[in-house]
């Protein structure tokens, strides 16, 4: 079967209209949109008053807010460009709903080019990642199964927590014994990666269903075990899935300038010691919890951004 063609009048079972025409009809034909610049929506950048920018036009989504399926994914980059994350993590369909909101277009000024990426189009009929998203709905529509939610998922949540809490008691109550404790202990650390690589990876993704609440007690997993899910987000769901590899942009790739010990791309510069990372990262990164603890979290809360990425608001 072959791809659906979003220009024509249904995408997902939802009728559009083209672009000019579908501007027209929400500005209820009064001709040309109002024009807002990046610094002016980036005011708008709390739950309470939420400004969102999705391919050039820009939605205030203030009264979406509560009845988000995603819950607090929906200002994970309020007041900001959400053009890849928007793309990404909805159906095609849910772009008619995304059109109740819009308020106007983007006005592109000097100096906002560190607020706004254009990437070329690909959310058209013939483009490959077009081609896969509507590939991906169409297996699961399919299959008649959720991509946000599976038994299995459920099971291995439960099964890392337990670990987590035994090996916890039983490193400091379970013996006496130094060297029994010390087993404990790093299996403790074993299932406290499960949880930072899993759990709250997939909650703060916005999967484990549509319950909300069950949704931020995921997410805030990662919290429990000493980091920090609203900095995870900030780095690795607007930065790096947003901008997946992108040399400069990326948080979740950013090297030092010179004398990294690693290098994860081949425009990163090179050291002599890099060909043997395969080797020593893997002690290293033993260490990068507490980095990400006692160092990142708090430059990243000072200076307001993780490496390109311009931090959010915080909120309760």
């Amino acid at each position: 079967m072959p791809p659906r063609d979003i220009t024509a009048p249904s995408v997902g079972g939802v009728s559009t209209l083209d672009a000019e025409a579908r501007i027209m009809s929400l500005t209820g034909g009064a001709g040309a949109p109002r024009k807002h610049t990046a610094a002016e929506v980036e005011v708008h950048s709390t739950p309470e008053d939420l400004w969102v920018i999705v391919h050039g036009k820009v939605y205030d989504v203030t009264t979406f807010v509560p009845r988000h399926p995603g819950g607090n994914m929906i200002w994970v980059k309020a007041g900001g460009d959400c053009t890849q994350l928007f793309d990404s993590y909805h159906p095609l369909k849910t772009q008619a709903v995304l059109d109740k909101y819009y308020i106007g277009e983007v006005q592109r000024v000097k100096g906002d080019e560190d607020k706004i990426i254009e990437y070329k189009d690909d959310m058209k009929k013939g483009k490959f990642y077009m081609d896969c998203k509507v590939a991906v709905e169409r297996y699961f529509k399919d299959t008649k199964q959720d991509p946000r939610v599976h038994v299995e998922m459920y099971i291995k949540t439960a099964v890392i927590l337990l670990g987590v809490v035994v090996c916890n008691y039983c490193t400091f109550f379970l013996t006496s014994s130094f060297l029994v404790s010390a087993v404990f202990a790093a299996l403790h650390g074993m299932w406290k990666a499960e949880v930072g690589v899993s759990i709250q990876h997939d909650a703060n993704h916005g999967a484990y269903g549509k319950n909300r609440g069950f949704l931020h007690a995921m997410q805030l997993t990662l919290d429990a075990v000493g980091a920090s899910s609203f900095m995870w987000r900030q780095q690795h769901v607007v930065g790096h899935h947003a901008y997946t590899n992108v040399e400069g942009i990326d948080p979740d790739i950013r090297c030092a300038p010179e004398k990294d010990i690693r290098r994860v791309n081949e425009h990163q510069p090179h050291e002599g010691y890099h060909p043997f990372q395969h080797v020593y990262l893997f002690f290293a990164y033993g260490l990068l919890s507490f980095k990400s603890c006692f160092a990142d979290d708090f430059n990243a809360w000072a200076s307001g951004r993780i490496g390109w990425v311009k931090g959010a608001a915080f909120t309760q």
